[in-house]
């Protein structure tokens, strides 16, 4: 007898087979309803941040509009806030990110702060961008600061959404130009120049940005007393050609001889007190004189106008050099909180304190 082996294996009971099946198609029908319920609550969540965001600018604006519109307090609204935009480092320290992250949301930071700016009508906004100072600092962090201000010129150009477009954005960099490296400086120009370009055009409605760096104060007050004197000294030699008898150095602020005591001291001999009427005469002439230049010397500054208020973050006490000159009436105001953390609600406060500032004041 032959015998036939197939070597076909039988098909599973039906019964097994059916709930193979089944398990399977309960598995994708339960995987289709958890991607259902994920993309509602994703639509949820959306349209909730959608709600909060939009009830957000919606205060935000409410506030603008009583700051600028109140006919009690427009008045008293800043024309130039000044920034000295500090604790960056600190900052990512504490958050445990690279340093460079923390000079990037400095960055971002600014940029939020253009906007609060320019809707609650300030022109001037200057910031303390860098210290000739910082220098000095870690060779492989200037890098990483000077590389981040070269993309960022260059995004100011290239970027049609660029805060230059936004906001009406007419850049000022003020400072030691020579000191960045040449690649810095021509993206710097590049941006000024076209800043300049789009934005002339809106006259006074155009923000004014003074982007200090690198810069101190001593370096901007030794620039104005050298580019004054030399003037001075140059229009002096002018008038001495034209008359002989002219001195070139009647009104400057050198001081090289005192008076003659010969010709100047007397004696009082009703009371006993020696008198300098000659050398008083002399000086009140002098320190008249000095107040003139003091006065003309402010044109040789570079920031044109003094800040209404100059906002110091991170909680340091002091000026770090910066806008010394300018500073003499200038509200101050120290936040304890890291730049990247400055809130539009801080800036709202410190204008409400500027306020009552001048109100008292008068």
């Amino acid at each position: 007898m032959k015998t036939i082996v197939s070597s076909s294996v039988s098909p599973p009971p039906f019964n097994e087979y059916h709930h193979h099946h089944h398990d399977e198609a309960r598995m994708e029908f339960s995987n289709i309803s958890e991607s259902k319920r994920m993309n509602k609550k994703k639509g949820l969540l959306q349209i909730m941040y959608s709600f909060l965001t939009y009830m957000y600018e919606l205060i935000i604006t409410f506030i603008v509009r009583i700051l600028r519109y109140d006919p009690k307090t427009n008045r008293l609204l800043p024309r130039h806030i000044a920034f000295i935009m500090d604790g960056n480092r600190r900052w990512a320290r504490e958050k445990n990110i690279p340093i460079k992250e923390g000079h990037r949301s400095g960055y971002k930071k600014l940029k939020q702060c253009l906007n609060w700016c320019e809707m609650l009508g300030v022109k001037t906004v200057t910031v303390y961008a860098f210290s000739i100072d910082n220098f000095k600092r870690d060779k492989h962090e200037v890098d990483n600061i000077m590389d981040l201000m070269d993309r960022r010129f260059k995004d100011m150009v290239t970027k049609k959404k660029s805060f230059i477009h936004r906001y009406r954005v007419i850049l000022r960099v003020l400072g030691d130009f020579k000191l960045f490296p040449k690649y810095v400086q021509e993206s710097a120009q590049k941006a000024i120049d076209y800043s300049k370009q789009v934005n002339s055009k809106y006259g006074d409605d155009a923000l004014i940005l003074n982007l200090c760096c690198p810069y101190t104060s001593t370096f901007e007050i030794e620039n104005a007393m050298t580019n004054y004197i030399s003037e001075k000294l140059k229009n002096s030699n002018h008038v001495k050609q034209q008359s002989p008898f002219a001195s070139p150095f009647s009104e400057t602020l050198v001081i090289s001889q005192s008076p003659s005591p010969s010709t100047t001291t007397s004696v009082n001999t009703a009371t006993g007190n020696f008198e300098d009427a000659a050398a008083q005469d002399s000086s009140s002439s002098l320190l008249s004189t000095i107040r003139e230049d003091f006065q003309l010397l402010d044109k040789y500054f570079l920031t044109k106008s003094e800040p209404d208020i100059v906002i110091r973050t991170s909680g340091e006490m002091r000026l770090s050099d910066f806008l010394t000159w300018q500073s003499e009436k200038s509200m101050i105001y120290i936040s304890s909180l890291y730049w990247p953390e400055f809130s539009f609600w801080q800036l709202v406060s410190v204008i409400f304190q500027y306020q009552q500032y001048r109100f008292k004041k008068g």
